[in-house]
């Protein structure tokens, strides 16, 4: 069995389920109770952080499962996730600046793999873009639809 489009179509979701919220961005706390910890240290009341801590931990946890063969482009992208190309004027990400995520991989020691990793890399990303895509769509659609009197 073929599972090449399977494997590709799981890292594009991967790069989805990242832009909509659901892997934390690198240096973020993903379990949520830094921020929490931070309020209780600056002098919010012990009952409401203690409320936000059980809302917190109460809250469905929607899990995204990597497949073992693309742990490492998932880390990779992790780790550049904020090195994007803006188109000029501004709007949506145009995909990964292709010369920082290669200098990167010289960086980190992964340059032998920059050949199998970029293609994976820009497979996740067009996942992220597709998922801004939609959004700006719902958005868009939402705002067409408050102009509408009748």
């Amino acid at each position: 069995m073929d599972c090449r489009g399977s494997r590709h179509k799981k890292l594009i979701d991967a790069g989805w389920h990242w832009a909509g919220a659901g892997f934390p961005a690198r240096g973020t706390d993903p379990a949520g109770t830094a921020a929490i910890d931070d309020a209780e240290y600056y002098g919010v009341s012990r009952r409401i952080t203690d409320a936000f801590r059980a809302r917190h931990e109460t809250a469905p946890q929607e899990r995204f499962f990597v497949w073992p063969e693309n742990e490492t482009a998932i880390r990779v992208f992790l780790e550049v996730c904020d090195q994007w190309r803006y188109p000029p004027l501004g709007g949506l990400p145009l995909g990964l600046d292709a010369a920082v995520v290669f200098q990167w991989l010289a960086l980190s020691g992964r340059q032998r793999r920059a050949r199998q990793l970029w293609p994976q890399l820009r497979l996740i990303a067009s996942g992220a873009m597709a998922c801004w895509q939609a959004q700006q769509q719902e958005q868009d659609d939402d705002d067409d639809s408050i102009g509408d009197t009748g």
